[in-house]
């Protein structure tokens, strides 16, 4: 009869765990990894950070030599998923998008393609410099010290020359958004 254990003691961290918080491993005597996820993970973390560009090169290297593969499986798999979930999918990437982060985070993209990209219709925007370090920053600036809600307004820069930074940034209405363009 083959016992079953419910907790283990994890080796990193020293605290008995639930079974379900460490990896499997086959070649160990019950089948589960000697440290818990979080230590792993945090052993994984540390690892990368001190051997970073290493870890790039043979990531580099790998892809190189097995490209064709890789990119065959990538395709197939996202179409042949794509295919079968895409009204779950659109429904689901809808919704987000018409949540005040979601709208944001869409808004911020199209700040860093134009910016990235001035030529063209994005020609006014050659010097113009998106200084937001991610995402997340400008959602936390616009919701917590702008207090806006952006759904239904336009993003608009209070000095036209100035960057996309805080301090820099309004959401106005369409309509003073096209009288703005006189100034």
């Amino acid at each position: 009869m083959i016992e079953t254990i419910e907790k283990k003691i994890c080796s990193g961290c020293s605290i008995a765990k639930f079974v379900s918080e460490f990896c499997k491993d086959r070649s160990t005597k019950d089948g589960l990894r000697a440290c818990c996820r979080e230590c792993a993970a945090a052993y994984r973390r540390k690892y990368y950070k001190n051997n970073r560009e290493g870890e790039l090169l043979y990531r580099e290297e790998y892809y190189r030599e097995n490209r064709g593969e890789i990119l065959r499986k990538q395709i197939g798999r996202d179409k042949e998923y794509y295919a079968k979930h895409q009204e779950k999918i659109l429904c689901r990437c809808k919704e987000y998008r018409g949540t005040c982060r979601g709208h944001l985070k869409q808004i911020f993209n199209n700040i860093k393609k134009r910016v990235a990209n001035p030529v063209g219709r994005n020609a006014c925007y050659k010097g113009i410099q998106n200084r937001f370090k991610s995402s997340d920053d400008f959602v936390d600036y616009v919701i917590n010290e702008l207090k806006v809600d952006p759904r239904g307004l336009q993003i608009d820069r209070i000095d036209n020359d100035g960057h996309y930074e805080k301090g820099n940034i309004r959401f106005v209405t369409c309509k003073e958004n096209c009288n703005n363009r006189g100034r």
